[in-house]
């Protein structure tokens, strides 16, 4: 017998999952029509035989009864024996139609349970399509919002630079100042580097500049003889004996 439970059950809305559990329950219901018609013919059968087998009893005549008493007695018995039969007979047949009101009970929980099955995964399936257009948005709105603060970030730089290479107070930038630069950062140039020393200098801005201190930094994007650009720092200051040192640091604004 199958056993019924709550229509509303968990789901999985894997395809092949969902394919498996119909093709089970199909075989469940064709199985528990074949044991009920092995039933319904078993009964019948046996009706059948305890029918035959009282009914054959011979009329009082045929017996050769002695006594009137005898023959009302065989009467009375056969009566007996076919009202047993007909009871027998309306027994198995209830029996038989509360199998068979019982199975087709079944079939319908089965059916109704498949639907609600069917009807769980749809609403699960389309559940997780809005989730995942959701997330997309969302993910598309982080996205943009990134891209968003990137290019101001972009825009405040270029803007800042901008401003520092045009202020009045960019001693970097001043000829003679900018040569110097040019000259300290082609004297780091190892010997036979020659396509790596810079023959300018691009948006060329003042970071510290100090002339009572002696102490300078520049930074730049070195254009060199091979094509090539370095972003980064020129920085001058005495040393201990009073001679400028300088150094190069790679950066970038």
């Amino acid at each position: 017998m199958i056993r019924r439970k709550g229509l509303q059950q968990p789901c999985d809305t894997r395809p092949g999952h969902t394919l498996m559990r119909r093709t089970t329950q199909q075989k469940l219901l064709s199985a528990a029509d074949s044991l009920l018609e092995l039933r319904m013919r078993s009964l019948l059968a046996a009706t059948l035989l305890a029918a035959t087998a009282f009914v054959s009893v011979e009329p009082a005549h045929a017996q050769g009864c002695l006594t009137a008493e005898a023959c009302r007695a065989i009467r009375m018995q056969q009566q007996a024996a076919q009202e047993q039969a007909a009871a027998n007979a309306q027994q198995q047949a209830a029996i038989a139609a509360q199998q068979r009101h019982r199975a087709e009970a079944e079939r319908k929980h089965a059916t109704e349970q498949q639907r609600v099955a069917d009807e769980n995964a749809r609403i699960a399936g389309e559940a997780k399509a809005v989730a995942l257009q959701e997330a997309q948005a969302r993910a598309y709105a982080v996205q943009q919002e990134a891209d968003a603060r990137a290019a101001l970030t972009e825009e405040t730089r270029i803007a800042n630079l901008r401003a520092a290479e045009e202020s009045p107070d960019n001693y970097c930038k001043e000829p003679s100042t900018a040569g110097e630069v040019i000259r300290y950062y082609n004297s780091l140039v190892s010997a036979g580097d020659a396509a790596f020393a810079a023959v300018d200098i691009e948006h060329l801005i003042t970071e510290q500049f100090d002339a009572k201190a002696k102490t300078m930094s520049c930074h730049g994007t070195f254009v060199l003889t091979n094509g090539s650009r370095r972003d980064g720092s020129i920085i001058a200051r005495p040393n201990v004996a009073g001679a400028i040192i300088f150094t190069f640091h790679q950066t970038q604004y």
